[in-house]
């Protein structure tokens, strides 16, 4: 569906409302950034889930935070998650995602290590996708010590773009191995004119206006690689994980995300998607809500399951 009409979602995200601000703002940004580290540093995961916190040194000398999540009562060797957080690559990680982290814990008994990239406008393309490359590197480094096999790779929303991204440099650098990748409706491209994109600026969460604002923030037009965003040509996109692509029927984002799944899928990827129906982008802020549950359920199932390379492309419809 192409238009958007409140009575259209789900009744339990009904509680997620249109934005009132159509732009960024420098203070709105230090706000909610203060705001979400203070109480990230206050609140503690799940009595089931132990955090951690770990400084990475990047190659400029800067620290790239890490904090990983673990299961209580884990033994053995696991995989390990590196998770990147959302926010229009210009607002810190939420309690929001910190709940969805610990589900991902909850579900699978992996590690998940949260990626605290550095933030537009002040660090631009291509910082936040170089502090994933650095952190995914850290981790393999270390991968015996902590006791991990596998390393997957996933983000939602802005951080599902950095996710994507790590996957495709280390393919091109030959860099550590990735297991596989998990996108929860990421943002794919800059100078893309999809359906949803034209429909789509009233609604709750995030919009098309915001979307176009992004990129403005995070790589502006006259940036000197002019960066688009990942490619949509199959040819481009060989070799790389096996992917999961979760997209919500009411988001700007949604027809970006089921393009590149289908590029993936041309391009010979294991690609399993997750198109959600009556959602919008964000839903997870509804964490109590049937729906955010359903979610963090499948995504558990991908990232738990065996992956057979003759696995086809599958666009899935779920409430």
């Amino acid at each position: 569906m192409n238009t958007y009409d409140g009575d259209l979602i789900l009744d339990d995200l009904k509680v997620l409302k249109p934005l009132r601000y159509q732009r960024y703002s420098h203070l709105r940004r230090v706000l909610f950034n203060l705001v979400s580290v203070v109480m990230i540093r206050v609140l503690k995961p799940r009595r089931s889930v132990v955090a951690k916190r770990f400084s990475v040194l990047a190659s400029d000398g800067k620290k790239i935070k890490v904090t990983r999540y673990r299961f209580r009562h884990r033994d053995g060797i696991r995989p390990a998650i590196l998770y990147f957080h959302g926010g229009s690559f210009q607002l810190e990680e939420s309690p929001i995602h910190v709940r969805m982290m610990c589900d991902l814990v909850e579900k699978t008994t992996f590690d998940v290590y949260a990626v605290r990239y550095r933030l537009a406008p002040k660090w631009r393309h291509p910082k936040a996708i170089e502090d994933g490359y650095e952190a995914l590197g850290w981790l393999d480094l270390n991968k015996e010590t902590f006791g991990h096999d596998r390393i997957m790779v996933a983000g939602d929303s802005a951080g599902g773009h950095v996710a994507g991204a790590v996957a495709l440099m280390s393919r091109d650098r030959k860099g550590p191995e990735i297991d596989r990748q998990m996108l929860i409706y990421p943002v794919i491209q800059r100078q893309i004119e999809t359906p949803s994109i034209k429909a789509f600026d009233k609604t709750p969460v995030f919009n098309s206006t915001l979307n176009r604002l992004m990129w403005t923030m995070y790589c502006p037009k006259n940036a000197i690689d002019r960066y688009e965003g990942f490619p949509l040509d199959p040819e481009k996109l060989k070799g790389l994980p096996p992917a999961y692509i979760e997209t919500a029927e009411f988001d700007p984002l949604r027809d970006e995300g089921i393009l590149y799944a289908q590029a993936l899928s041309k391009a010979g990827v294991v690609v399993k998607t997750s198109f959600t129906i009556g959602t919008v982008h964000g839903y997870d802020g509804a964490f109590m809500s049937q729906s955010a549950k359903d979610a963090a359920d499948e995504r558990a199932r991908f990232l738990r399951a065996h992956i057979d390379p003759q696995d086809t492309f599958e666009l899935g419809q779920s409430r």
